[in-house]
């Protein structure tokens, strides 16, 4: 590497160059639904640190998302105190391409307001935003504990089990842990055959065609929003769009003071049980499911390290773990507009005060679980991996040209270089998506060598001066 000191100008000319075109180029990878400004970005690196799968660089002074290696966490939009982390997501006039619209809100939502303002209210204020009608995330998350108790009731297999619930999982599973694929229960697809139900149904009834009739998801994540656009689990949907919660959140607390300053009392929309509402935060799978043995992870640093134990096989004396990417499930999530504490516990309020019952019983369950587990047909194959090529040769080529750069590297994981670690950077070069001269170490010893070598060549020069012409 020592030859490359005399070309040091063309080093940092490719330095400036900074190579993104491996970040910005077209990728055979999942869609994701994050982006960043970057008019906004200041590349301050704080969303690389943040990141968990390492799927994020800083190049010319700007974040890249490399989206092979995105899961839709939403960390980066968290972290990022500029505001440069944006998530795409439909506006509230994509329910006009539709003659009828459904809207589609997840339970954490009742917990986003005063506890004065009750679910009927929410809903109602929903219906004034444009919708004819709401149909309950919770309602279709009852079935689906029901089905989950079924399920383990019947299952003889390796342990722990895990659930679908939360699409960051799904995605990290099958990006980082594809042997856990095959303990995820087979169950998520209540929501899905509801709407499917709920759209033939109101197509018989008011004899409109079902592609008239759109379902819009009000959302607190942008996995979610992903796996509705871009379904990464390779399912269909039959959802036609997401809404940010935090896009609509100021129109829907208006409509709803609305309602409450004119005395309007709001219609009995709200059908859900505390069974199906508890998802909406941590535990609620495990409380369905009423398992001794069982427990709940949430934020991403202590996911990552419950599935490292389960793929090692270092947890098998539990039976069940109910995992959420953000904090307090998701009523943590990056599009919720309240804290998730004080989201938590208006939602377990709810929950005493709309105990039950539910809409479903373990008879249903018991008859019903065959058609969800057909439609899921484990449609969730792991990702191909993200190697270092694709040919196997030359990736064994590579491995052990990564292995020797990272022996010449510090070792330090500063992220000086615009990757999130050494071995990152490392990763960057092999695939000829940076240089060693990204860092800044090798950079300054490359520029020392190269001043020593020119000031003895001065020195030399003065000593022994050229005869004239």
């Amino acid at each position: 590497m020592e030859r490359m000191d005399t070309k040091l100008s063309d080093l940092l000319e490719d330095v400036d160059k900074g190579d993104s075109r491996h970040l910005q180029g077209e990728s055979k990878a999942p869609e994701s639904s994050v982006r960043i400004d970057e008019e906004k970005c200041v590349g301050c690196a704080a969303c690389m640190r943040a990141c968990p799968t390492e799927a994020i660089r800083i190049r010319n002074g700007k974040a890249r998302i490399k989206p092979e290696l995105c899961i839709d966490c939403g960390e980066c939009v968290r972290v990022c105190e500029h505001k440069a982390g944006i998530i795409l997501a439909d506006p509230l006039s994509a329910i006009d391409s539709f003659q009828y619209k459904i809207a589609v809100p997840e339970p954490s939502l009742y917990g986003q307001f005063i506890a004065s303002v009750l679910p009927n209210d929410i809903l109602a204020g929903i219906l004034d935003l444009g919708f004819d009608e709401v149909f309950e995330v919770a309602i279709a998350t009852e079935r689906a504990s029901l089905l989950l108790r079924e399920y383990v009731d019947r299952y003889h297999g390796p342990k722990p089990l895990m659930t679908s619930f939360c699409p960051v999982v799904l995605r990290l599973a099958q990006l980082r842990f594809p042997e856990l694929v095959e303990l995820v229960i087979p169950v998520d697809s209540t929501l899905e055959l509801a709407i499917k139900d709920l759209k033939e149904e109101r197509s018989r009834q008011l004899g409109i065609p079902v592609e008239r009739i759109g379902a819009f998801y009000l959302a607190g994540c942008p996995a979610r929003i992903t796996t509705i656009h871009h379904p990464y689990t390779g399912d269909r949907t039959y959802l036609d769009g997401a809404i940010s919660i935090a896009e609509i959140y100021r129109d829907l607390m208006f409509a709803i003071r609305k309602r409450q300053r004119s005395g309007q009392k709001p219609p009995e929309l709200h059908r859900s049980s505390a069974l199906g509402m508890r998802w909406g935060t941590l535990w609620g799978e495990v409380e369905a499911l009423g398992l001794n043995t069982a427990i709940a992870v949430s934020d991403m640093k202590h996911l990552v390290k419950v599935m490292e134990e389960i793929d090692n096989r270092t947890l098998t004396d539990v039976e069940f773990v109910e995992c959420r990417a953000c904090y307090a499930g998701c009523a943590g999530g990056p599009l919720m507009v309240d804290n998730p504490y004080r989201g938590r516990s208006k939602i377990l309020g709810l929950c005493k005060m709309f105990p039950g019952p539910s809409q479903t019983d373990d008879q249903w369950a018991r008859e019903n679980l065959h058609r969800y587990l057909k439609h899921y047909e484990r449609r969730m194959p792991p990702l191909p991996p993200q190697g270092l090529d694709a040919d196997p040769s030359k990736a064994i080529e590579k491995m052990a040209e990564r292995a020797r750069i990272l022996k010449t590297l510090p070792g330090i994981d500063c992220g000086s270089c615009g990757a999130p670690n050494c071995r990152a950077l490392a990763d960057d070069i092999v695939k000829g998506e940076a240089n060693l001269m990204y860092c800044i170490f090798k950079l300054r010893d490359a520029f020392l060598r190269q001043k020593k070598s020119q000031d003895k060549k001065g020195r030399q020069e003065k000593e022994d001066p050229s005869p004239e012409k």
